[in-house]
């Protein structure tokens, strides 16, 4: 069975050829905003399913892998969502947000194919440093954090952003493909 990945990402599709030799790249053109969830699981996995799933009716005959990327934080017992930051000014305050806390990074993922459709995800706990307001200002003017939740990526920061992280990196980075690749293996394996 041939694989589509779900996504545009380019962080993804390296992920990926992590654990499959040749897969096609198909993103799905889905209304995110429609899905609603209140924790960020649900989020993160419902968005990949339904991703996964309006690919599927294209590439009937694949396993098509969708995925999505959720930043998450609690404040007095509510889940607040980062998205993709609208504009720099948004991304800024996304980050001063960011500054000091920790938050959750899910990554859902659905893999769907063959009649059979099978979600899964990864959980982890980010805490950034105190970001100075110069700082902020610098990595918002290379135009890096405006295609990823959160309005940072990882990959890009760590050194700089990140005083702990509990859990996978390759989940924050995009793709858990700990926990992917034997979810593939298994749904292969039928």
């Amino acid at each position: 069975m041939k694989v589509v990945l779900a996504s545009a990402s380019p962080r993804r599709q390296a992920l990926l050829t992590q654990l499959v030799d040749s897969f096609e790249v198909l993103p799905a053109d889905v209304d995110e905003e429609s899905f609603v969830a209140h924790d960020p699981v649900a989020l993160a996995e419902g968005l990949a399913l339904m991703k996964a799933e309006a690919v599927a009716e294209i590439r009937q005959d694949n396993l098509v892998v969708g995925c999505d990327t959720v930043v998450a934080f609690q404040q007095g017992g509510a889940w607040t969502f980062l998205a993709k930051p609208v504009d720099e000014a948004d991304a800024k305050r996304m980050l001063r947000t960011l500054s000091g806390q920790t938050h959750v990074v899910v990554t859902g993922f659905a893999l769907v194919g063959g009649g059979r459709k099978v979600t899964g995800h990864d959980l982890s706990r980010v805490t950034f440093k105190e970001l100075s307001d110069q700082l902020i200002a610098n990595y918002v003017a290379t135009g890096e954090p405006m295609d990823k939740a959160g309005a940072y990526g990882l990959q890009d920061t760590s050194k700089t952003f990140l005083d702990r992280l509990e859990g996978s990196m390759n989940n924050v980075i995009g793709l858990p493909i700990e926990k992917l690749g034997p979810a593939l293996q298994a749904f292969v394996a039928g």
